[in-house]
């Protein structure tokens, strides 16, 4: 798949260093990984959530973190939409305009 932007997760990366190494591990994955639907993103994060719009949200940190990306399944596309605290996350009105 073709990411954009590792920069997003990087600078996160160096803001919350405990999640950095998780956020690039997470990053490779993407980039190596080919996603054809929803079961292939699940299988490879099963507790990923889709939440519409084309957006999954993906726990990280033991759930303290979460990176929303938006997947574009036939131009094989990821776009990294949000990552920030749990906290963050839930004050989001509408994930779906993310």
């Amino acid at each position: 798949m073709q990411v954009f932007t590792k920069r997003a997760l990087r600078e996160y990366g160096i803001q919350n260093p405990s999640v950095a190494l998780e956020l690039l591990e997470i990053f490779n994955d993407l980039e190596a990984l080919e996603f054809n639907n929803g079961a292939d993103v699940r299988a490879w994060k099963p507790k990923a959530d889709y939440v519409g719009g084309d957006r999954w949200v993906i726990n990280v940190g033991h759930n303290r973190h979460r990176l929303i990306v938006r997947i574009f399944f036939p131009a094989k596309q990821v776009y990294i939409r949000f990552i920030g605290t749990h906290a963050e996350y839930d004050r989001i009105p509408d994930i779906t305009t993310v």
